[in-house]
């Protein structure tokens, strides 16, 4: 946790380049999450005067820049810059809802068209974010995709991930396409426990989410390719609909039905290390003398959301997890 000096998590801020008086801001939410859709930045900040929009033009297009994070705990700290979406007044309280300029530009469909022939993953990354440090998994088959004029960058990298059976994701200045399977067995960046006052990282709230069919069921699928040489070729069981792909590859067609499940909604202390993607090992301590570890809950999980939550002297984090299906 911070010392006094600092806050807890939202270090500083500057709207249009102009700094922000740290005490207007009421509270701070800043969310990864392990799919391009983020890092999103929301924010409710006292503006009883209106300064903050008529001076410093708080409105739809505007950058903010912050520093986040916590220098003299898990030693986290890390600017990031956002683009602001939309900052309504209530009252005399401002709701800046902004994304990661560097995941906009993701989202921003493109004017010029790309053809990777026979590429591998980390090229086609490298080529379509400038702005985003890679760091990709060495995949072992090349593809060939095509990006056309008026597509979003996204949509494709979001492809290369189905198709390798991966997860992609922005954050802190880095842009991550990993496999699954391999994420998964990585080892835990912290051990987080429930109902053990001793534990070093304790879990405060849990919820499980039981939404495993909900998740699968659109996945369920005879998935078929059809290729010049072998002919047809299909993964899944016969009884299950057909679902045609352009891939014919064994590899592409069995990932086709990969997702990851979530499976924990937990609550803990502030902890800025915690980043979308990171693997967290999770022991349930039950009060039974003769059965004290809850083994029904896997013991690692993919940090599937994150968001980390600042409200005047209150800090805590906020974690989805998940394993991906068999």
């Amino acid at each position: 946790m911070a010392q006094q000096g600092n806050q807890y998590f939202l270090q500083s801020i500057e709207i249009n380049g102009e700094v922000l008086p740290r005490e207007s801001v009421i509270s701070v939410a800043y969310i990864e999450m392990a799919k391009l859709e983020a890092p999103l930045l929301l924010l409710n900040i006292r503006d009883v005067t209106g300064y903050i929009l008529d001076n410093m033009a708080v409105k739809e297009g505007a950058v903010i820049t912050v520093a986040l994070g916590d220098p003299e705990g898990e030693q986290a700290l890390f600017k990031e810059e956002f683009f602001i979406v939309s900052a309504p007044l209530n009252m005399d309280t401002v709701t800046i809802t902004s994304i990661s300029t560097a995941m906009r530009t993701l989202l921003i469909p493109t004017g010029t068209p790309h053809f990777f022939v026979d590429a591998e993953p980390a090229k086609i990354i490298r080529t379509l974010t400038k702005r985003l440090k890679p760091v990709t998994d060495p995949f072992n088959r090349l593809g060939t995709y095509h990006l056309n004029m008026g597509q979003k960058p996204a949509t494709l990298i979001r492809q290369v991930a189905k198709d390798h059976g991966g997860l992609a994701w922005t954050a802190r200045g880095k842009l991550h396409l990993r496999t699954m399977t391999d994420l998964i067995k990585i080892k835990p960046a912290f051990t987080y426990e429930y109902n053990n006052p001793q534990a070093k990282y304790r879990i405060t709230k849990l919820r499980n989410i039981n939404a495993d069919f909900a998740v699968t069921a659109p996945k369920q699928h005879r998935y078929v390719g059809y290729s010049m040489t072998e002919g047809y070729r299909a993964f899944g069981d016969a009884f299950l609909p057909v679902k045609m792909v352009s891939d014919a590859e064994l590899g592409t067609l069995q990932n086709m039905g990969r997702v990851l499940i979530p499976k924990l909604d937990i609550e803990c202390a502030g902890n800025p290390a915690i980043q979308a993607g990171a693997v967290i090992q999770v022991i349930i301590h039950r009060y039974d003398s003769e059965n004290r570890i809850d083994e029904s809950v896997p013991k690692n999980m993919i940090v599937e959301r994150v968001t980390q939550f600042e409200e005047r002297v209150a800090y805590s984090t906020r974690m989805i997890l998940g394993v991906p299906n068999e």
